[in-house]
């Protein structure tokens, strides 16, 4: 849930008065046991929360590469923490939230999630140290040791069972046991078949099962053709994982295999996260499905077949949204998925926030050329299973450049392939080929606090000078539009330092 209004309300007061309440949350069934420790009286236990002692480092975000770096905090507590130790062990699952005076802990907010790393120090004074949400995800979160990966049971296995076997067409498929194979809820499975004549394999969808039959769909699916699979020939279980791309992701992190964990609780159990639907905010990834990733007709889908087990469940998962430069975020304290964008297009995802110069208390650092964007490219290459499109090429403004980005769904989109390919190379080019300047900025006050990797706000101010042809003429970043890499709020210092990444226009981003 994003934040309420009488918190944003003490974010724009410029308020030093915060009140931090620690608590532990539960996922799954990983180790830990309930406990909140606060700063003041009343919120919490005898160990109470230092006012000096809060400490966030945001995530960051290159939208060049489409990575990101995790996020780290830490709490420093005073007392005796004996009860601590019993209810938080390493790999326990804890939150941060933030209020203000006069507010009731009910309406204090979540501004950190993450794991408990360590904790350090010596009596009285001991530092509780996190590391954020998406690294304590490489495991699901279980202390069941046969369940901490990702998809553990899709080795499923079985064989074509009755003679002659599948002719390469038909509704049906007669196996020797269907027991064991799973589907997403209300939908479709799929199957692979590897026949023994030594054909290629195929994949087939699956609706329904008997005991011993699959109910398939007739028709090739996924790129891969339907042939005649004799008697004992091997038939696999494959995770079937199939819809929009921010729809699969949001499948992956509250899937529980019960059901009762929102309406993206889909799959089985053994293919998703289990994070509670309250801890991922599904208002905010609905708004990038209708913006930035979304098609202008057709349907934007995408299938893809899972044939492996994953150690790492969250890089899985990272890897699995990469090729379409999306990414996993933090907003407000909770999950989001969000997206490389354009900001110069109208179809961006806009924060809706300004800074200006009142805000700003020292421009810490300008980069004219962000090191984080290493080459500029001529052009951005989408493709998908079919074929490919080009973005116009730009003018080449800096070096070193090379001659193209390319992002390859090919393995995932098999139809309303030219929508998919367009909507990419609309908001994938402008990171590719302009290279932005880089402003790390000290503000006044915990207003952009609001703010997450990703977002566009926009920039008045007259401190600094843009490479910029029409910024220097404006004498500045004057209603720039600026996408955000990095923010990291000081809860008790009442500031915020923030990352920001400004791309010019192809015509101004060099002299000629």
């Amino acid at each position: 849930m994003p934040w309420g209004t009488t918190f944003l309300e003490h974010l724009e007061r410029r308020t030093r008065s915060p009140r931090f309440l620690l608590e532990r949350v539960e996922l799954g069934t990983e180790p830990g046991a309930a406990i909140t420790i606060a700063s003041h009286k009343g919120l919490g236990g005898d160990v109470v929360i230092g006012m000096a002692g809060v400490k966030v480092q945001g995530q960051s975000y290159n939208p060049y590469n489409v990575s990101s770096t995790v996020g780290a905090w830490s709490v420093d507590v005073v007392g005796d923490i004996s009860g601590v130790l019993g209810c938080l062990t390493r790999g326990t699952f804890v939150r941060l939230r933030v209020g203000f005076e006069g507010m009731m802990a009910g309406q204090f907010e979540p501004v950190a999630m993450g794991w408990v790393s360590n904790i350090r120090g010596r009596a009285p004074r001991w530092s509780i140290e996190c590391k954020d949400l998406f690294s304590g995800l490489r495991q699901r979160p279980t202390k069941t040791i046969d369940t901490l990966r990702l998809f553990t049971n899709i080795e499923q296995s079985t064989t074509v069972a009755m003679a002659p076997g599948y002719l390469g067409s038909g509704t049906s498929l007669t196996v020797a046991s269907t027991t064991g194979f799973q589907k997403k809820t209300g939908g479709s499975g799929l199957l692979l078949v590897t026949p023994t004549s030594g054909a290629d394999p195929f994949f087939l969808e699956w609706t329904s099962a008997t005991a011993t039959v699959f109910t398939v769909v007739n028709s090739d699916v996924l790129g891969t053709t339907r042939v005649f699979a004799s008697y004992n020939s091997t038939v696999k279980e494959v995770g079937y994982l199939y819809g929009h791309p921010l729809d699969i992701a949001r499948e992956i992190l509250l899937s529980t295999g019960t059901g009762t964990n929102g309406v993206y609780d889909l799959l089985p159990e053994e293919w998703g996260l289990s994070i509670r639907g309250t801890y991922v905010d599904s208002a905010d990834i609905d708004r990038w499905a209708a913006g930035p990733v979304r098609v202008t007709s057709g349907t934007y889908q995408w299938d893809w077949p899972q044939v492996d087990v994953q150690d790492d469940a969250i890089g899985w998962l990272s890897g699995f949204l990469a090729p379409a430069g999306l990414f996993l975020a933090m907003r407000q304290g909770i999950v989001t998925v969000r997206a490389r964008q354009n900001s110069a297009t109208s179809t961006g995802y806009y924060s809706g926030m300004t800074i200006r110069d009142e805000d700003i208390e020292a421009i810490e650092q300008h980069e004219y050329f962000d090191p984080g964007h290493s080459t500029e490219y001529d052009h951005v290459e989408a493709r998908t299973a079919t074929g490919s499109d080009d973005a116009t090429s730009a003018n080449l403004g800096t070096r070193p450049c090379a001659n193209e980005q390319e992002f390859d769904v090919s393995d995932r989109v098999f139809s309303n392939e030219s929508a998919v390919r367009s909507e990419m190379i609309l908001r994938l080019n402008q990171a590719a080929t302009v290279v932005p300047e880089r402003l790390v900025l000290r503000c006044a006050g915990l207003r952009l606090a609001q703010l997450s990797p990703g977002d566009i706000c926009y920039l008045w101010t007259n401190q600094a000078y843009s490479r910029t042809r029409t910024a220097m003429a404006s004498r500045g970043f004057m209603g720039a539009e600026m996408v955000v890499a990095e923010v990291s709020p000081d809860w008790t210092g009442g500031r915020c330092r923030a990352a920001l990444l400004s791309y010019p226009l192809s015509n101004e981003d060099f002299p000629s």
